[in-house]
């Protein structure tokens, strides 16, 4: 008789290896992220760890970055664990899986590119003998783009394209749900994905998500029969449904000050006996503080001065300055406030308003490089120097948010 053994798995996602905020880099962040995971799994005595997606900030990341990742996995060899590696939209699907004939001997799977079901799918039993059954089968679905699932005809529009990508993405994890039920019936299973689901609360860090729910994907849509849904690609964390088997871990670190006040955390999925998935959040240290002081310049400088950081690292602000008359004295104020040197904080963005204008040049901006604005910012920048009225801005932002969204999906392509 066979007796089922229990399983610990963790769900986390979005690292963002090498992200920078502001030209500020996070690698301490990260690292004090890595030492908190390894004692979660140790203390939880995690089986398996599940990464969905956007391992690296960048496609191409530093070798600081790289050795900084691998570090990592050599110390999962300490804990004996069983890892499952996808890549999301801002890894290099051909770096993620380069190593995958080596890292599969250390249980350590990667999944870099979409178009292979078979290498999709990680069937893992940790049974410790022939009487013991202990098995999950995990969907390791990475960032599907329209070339892996093959929806777009030419002169499609554009919400038709949207619509069909979405489809097939659907139809991709029933596809991998249809095999793992020939092959392993009646064994537990997990969806990873690195994707956007309609109806999910976004930050300002997240690339390539659509505008409004164009390209989203239903929750509804993803009632295909896998036991849970790992998701990445969303930043915040949270629950999709009233089930609990959809959801987003969120990134471990703010990547954003729209996520400063967010609770960052890492998902415990436990299988027990009768083979169910119960689900846990684990809350995640605020290895730094974002701080964001908004008001008039005196009253900055108060909050500045009785600022008292209480993270291990040290706390980067924004100054969103409000005054009313234009003095270009106050302009240069507050660059020296914001250049000067201090152990509690860093100063990483500053801007300064003006509510009474005397023309469209009397409203200082910030000194945001252009790396740093979404295309929106700038277009909205723009329409600040044009003498033009409300309802014909709305209607001009409009018109620009349909074209960015034509845009977007373009690249998915």
């Amino acid at each position: 008789m066979l007796t089922f053994v229990g399983m610990k798995i963790l769900h986390t996602a979005d690292w963002h290896i090498g992200k920078s905020l502001y030209k500020y880099e996070l690698y301490d962040d990260i690292g004090l992220f890595f030492q908190d995971l390894l004692t979660i799994i140790g203390e939880e005595e995690v089986d398996v760890l599940l990464i969905s997606g956007d391992i690296f900030d960048l496609a191409n990341p530093s070798n600081k970055d790289k050795e900084l990742y691998y570090q990592f996995l050599a110390d999962l060899l300490k804990v004996k664990v069983h890892v499952v590696i996808t890549a999301g939209n801002h890894d290099s699907a051909r770096m993620i899986e380069a190593p995958a004939t080596l890292m599969k001997n250390l249980n350590i799977h990667l999944v870099g590119q979409g178009t292979d079901l078979e290498k999709q799918l990680v069937h893992l039993d940790l049974g410790r003998g022939p009487k013991e059954r202990n098995e999950i089968v995990i969907a390791a679905v990475p960032f599907l783009r329209d070339r892996d699932v093959k929806t777009s005809q030419a002169g499609e529009s554009v919400s038709v394209k949207a619509k069909n990508l979405a489809d097939g993405i659907v139809q991709h994890y029933q596809n991998i749900y249809d095999i793992i039920q020939d092959k392993h019936p009646g064994v537990p299973s997990i969806a990873m994905g690195h994707l956007h689901m309609q109806g999910s609360s976004t930050s300002d860090s997240e690339r390539d998500i659509p505008i409004g729910n164009l390209g989203g994907i239903s929750v509804e849509s993803f009632n295909l029969g896998y036991d849970y849904v790992a998701l990445g690609h969303i930043h915040r964390p949270q629950v999709l449904n009233k089930q609990a088997t959809i959801q987003y871990s969120g990134s471990p670190i703010a990547l954003s000050f729209s996520e400063r006040k967010d609770q960052k955390r890492v998902v415990l999925l436990e299988l027990d006996s009768n083979q169910k998935i119960l689900t846990k959040h684990i809350e995640l240290s605020a290895y730094r503080k974002l701080i964001r002081f908004s008001g008039s310049l005196d009253v900055i400088k108060a909050k500045l001065l009785t600022f008292k950081n209480s993270a291990p690292l040290k706390a980067l602000v924004e100054l969103h300055v409000e005054e009313i008359s234009y003095d270009q004295t106050k302009i240069l104020e507050l660059q020296e406030v914001a250049s000067l040197k201090n152990e509690e904080y860093e100063v990483v963005h500053n801007k300064i308003r003006f509510s009474e204008k005397r023309d469209h040049l009397t409203t200082a901006r910030s000194k945001s490089t252009i790396e740093e604005l979404k295309p929106i910012d700038v277009f909205r920048s723009k329409l600040e120097d044009e003498f033009i009225d409300e309802a014909q801005k709305d209607a001009l932002e409009k018109l620009f948010l349909e074209l960015l969204e034509k845009w977007e999906l373009q690249l998915q392509e």
